[in-house]
């Protein structure tokens, strides 16, 4: 290995530091599905039954167990189980991605034909949505590896005919399907087959070694299954409806729009999503521009860009037909499109000489320009509500800084392009850290789980109530500062129905939300009073945790 890319190396993992692992466990869990992975990983650690994920001692067989056997082993390892353990794997994992398209980039782009290879990495760092889900107790981001891994594979294959890079392309989709069911296996074989059929490579997609690449996927996969269906007969029955049900949005209490991502790209993979519309706008002055002079327009993109473009395409239309969406689950289309954007990059400043050339200097110039105005008059509005807990960076001063940094790296002379890139990586970066160091955890001055429960610990210690009683639907990172589960907790239950009975002794206290508060019978509500003047309200997920107490105490 060359000593440059040693150093690559090295920057790589010190960025993920900086950006995926430092203070990963500061904040308290923001999520209620988050809380959950770390107790069915705690669950598995202390019950020893590591094949089939149990939490509550209800038996989930509506994902893999991979993710859960990841956590499960962190806690094994480091003997401890906090918001970092649940976390590690998706910052691992990010990590991963990095090192996986830094040599995706040196495949794809041989020395001399490109950008120096480590910009990918950067771009891909450096997306708004890539960095919060690395931060984040998600399967997500590890089939995201698996998937980006398995890519890598595919070219290392075609370029070299080795079986072994074969047999590893069918491992990382194993994996990948794995971590979180199909969703990651279809992107790719459907990403490589249309690459193979577009560019004459379909002799190449058809030499990979299928059938005993199948087999080590069967290997990988089926062993569980069978167990799972041995176990549980209900087991296809289960699964087969939750994948049918995410699809059509039956059983998916996260069914959105179809045109969801679509419709956040330019928040979701920012500031490249800009970059990207700008490039757009570019080359339709260049296509009109030639027509203009009546010259031929070549519609023809290069290999490289063709890949990135259709990785990019069949991601987000496959994520926008499952009708179950969250933010998160987009982050399996950010190394494509920090692909195309790099592979945008590399055409721009190749020698190759274009019609409009001479003028790209005043397009990223007037493009700097115009997000430092549109920063100016924007806003304070986030760009994303929430990630991992935290505030994202203020929109206004996000464009305030990007704009800057590009319209600096403009002035810099003969680097137009390159100036204006390592601009937006640096001044997105230090963004990310000053939220890392700075920016606290509580939105709109709202309190989280872990303060809800402190004081209604508090009270319990203090006598001033007898009992603990979560209404409504579970909530896991309420179950998890409670003391891991209620069943093991003293005075501490979940109630769903009988709440009438349980008012019936008068020192209790009530954590719930206002949709569950909201559908008690009025006969409830008025045997049972807010124990301030104003409920304590603290925030989970898109929920209001509120804390009501008994009329006497």
């Amino acid at each position: 290995m060359a000593k440059k890319q040693i150093y690559s190396l090295l920057l790589i993992c010190f960025i993920s530091f900086v950006l995926f692992f430092y203070r990963l466990g500061c904040l308290d869990f923001y999520d209620t599905i988050e809380s959950r992975r770390l107790l069915i990983s705690m669950e598995m650690v202390k019950s020893g039954e590591w094949l089939i994920p149990e939490i509550d001692g209800h038996v989930l067989l509506t994902k893999p167990p991979l993710f859960y056997w990841l956590g499960a082993l962190i806690i094994k390892m480091f003997q401890t189980s906090d918001e970092w353990t649940i976390r590690l794997p998706s910052a691992l994992a990010g990590m991963g991605c990095l090192l996986v398209l830094f040599y995706l980039g040196l495949t794809l782009y041989p020395r001399g034909t490109g950008l120096h290879p480590l910009f990918l990495p950067l771009i891909l760092a450096t997306t708004l949505l890539f960095r919060g889900s690395a931060r984040l107790g998600e399967p997500d981001m590890v089939m995201t590896f698996f998937s980006t891994t398995a890519i890598l594979f595919f070219f290392l294959f075609m370029r070299t005919q080795s079986l072994l890079y074969g047999l590893l392309f069918f491992l990382a989709l194993g994996l990948s399907m794995f971590t979180k069911g199909p969703l990651g296996l279809v992107i790719v074989l459907l990403t490589l087959f249309l690459y193979a059929i577009l560019y004459r490579r379909l002799r190449v997609f058809l030499a990979l070694p299928w059938l005993s690449g199948l087999l080590v996927m069967i290997i990988i996969f089926i062993p569980w299954v069978i167990f799972a269906y041995l176990s549980h007969p209900e087991f296809f029955r289960v699964i087969i409806g939750e994948m049918l049900g995410r699809v059509t949005g039956s059983v998916s209490p996260h069914a959105k729009p179809i045109k969801y991502y679509f419709s956040k790209f330019d928040s979701f993979y920012f500031p490249w999503s800009i970059f990207l519309y700008g490039v757009f706008f570019y080359y339709l002055i260049r296509v009109v521009y030639l027509r203009l002079k009546k010259q031929a327009v070549s519609l023809r993109i290069d290999e490289q860009s063709g890949l990135a473009l259709l990785w990019t395409i069949i991601s987000l239309i496959v994520l926008s037909l499952v009708s179950s969406k969250r933010f998160y689950y987009g982050v399996i289309s950010a190394p494509p499109i920090a692909l195309l954007t790099y592979s945008v990059l590399c055409r721009l400043t190749s020698k190759q000489t274009y019609p409009l050339r001479g003028y790209i200097r005043y397009v990223v110039l007037i493009t700097g320009i115009g997000l430092l105005v549109w920063g100016i008059l924007q806003p304070a509005q986030r760009i994303l509500p929430v990630l991992n807990g935290e505030h994202s960076p203020p929109l206004k001063y996000v464009l305030i800084i990007v704009g800057t940094a590009v319209i600096a790296g403009v002035l810099v002379p003969e680097r137009s392009i390159k100036g204006a890139l390592w601009g937006v990586i640096i001044s997105v970066a230090l963004l990310f850290i000053y939220q890392t160091l700075f920016l606290a955890h509580k939105i709109n001055n709202q309190r989280s789980p872990r303060e809800a429960v402190e004081i209604a610990l508090n009270l319990l210690k203090e006598n001033r109530v007898n009992e603990i009683v979560e209404f409504g639907d579970y909530n896991h990172a309420v179950h998890y500062y409670l003391g891991f589960t209620p069943r093991f907790t003293k005075n501490v239950k979940v109630v769903e129905d009988d709440v009438l009975s349980s008012v019936a002794n008068n020192k209790i206290l009530f954590i719930t939300t206002r949709k569950y508060w909201t559908r008690l019978p009025e006969e409830l509500r008025q045997r049972v009073v807010v124990k301030y003047k104003s409920p304590k309200t603290f925030y989970s997920r898109n929920k209001r945790l509120y804390l009501f107490q008994s009329r006497a105490y």
